[in-house]
Parts: C-alpha cells; structure tokens; sequence
C-alpha cells in the first residue's frame, strides 16, 4: 500500500515525500500501489467485480494532471463551454440560457 495521510501531515516532511514522489513520477518509476478488493453481493464474491482502492500518491498525482491539463485545455474551450469545467456547471448553463431567452423575448416584444 502507498503512504497515507498522516505521512504528509507535517510541514517537512510533507516536502520531502513530495520531492520523493516527484522522483519517482518523473522517471514513471511509481508502482501500482492501490489496493484492491473483490464486491460481494448476493452472498458470493464476484470475482470479475473489483474495487480498487487508492492510495494518497495516487491521489496527488491524478489531482496534479488533471489541473495541468485543464489549464492546457481551458484555453480551447469556447465561452459557452459549461461541460466538466471548473467553475462552471449545470446550474450555469442553464442561467446563461434563462438570460439568452429573456433578451430574445424582450427584443422580439
């Protein structure tokens, strides 16, 4: 299993590990470290169903691309864009279309 929370707990040796995890990354050196586990349902083990169960470098990492690629792909995006965007979501969208309908409306009043 990979580190937990309580590894990167304090201040110095949160940098260090992340230094540590850094030198592993950048070379793809890191080994699959999420633990897995099989579903149980209906009283038997489904074998084909597995869980895995992320460590906190996973987590770091998978959250350290994702805002590298938002920030790479945000620029592409077009303004009416609402989609899996930061700061921007269903409720938005929905806003921006209540607003474009009421000016349609008023202008063709």
């Amino acid at each position: 299993m990979g580190s937990r929370f309580g590894a990167y707990s304090q201040r110095e040796p949160r940098k260090r590990k992340l230094e540590d995890l850094h030198d592993k990354v950048a070379p793809g050196k890191l080994p699959s470290a999420s633990g897995q586990t099989y579903l149980h349902s209906e009283g038997r083990w489904l074998e084909n169903d597995r869980l895995s169960i992320l460590c906190l470098e996973d987590k770091i990492v998978q959250q350290a691309v994702a805002t590298v690629l938002e920030a790479i792909y945000e620029e592409d995006f077009l303004g009416f864009s609402y989609g899996f965007r930061p700061g921007r979501g269903q409720h938005d969208a929905l806003d921006a279309l209540h607003a474009a309908f009421s000016e349609a409306s008023e202008l063709g009043a």
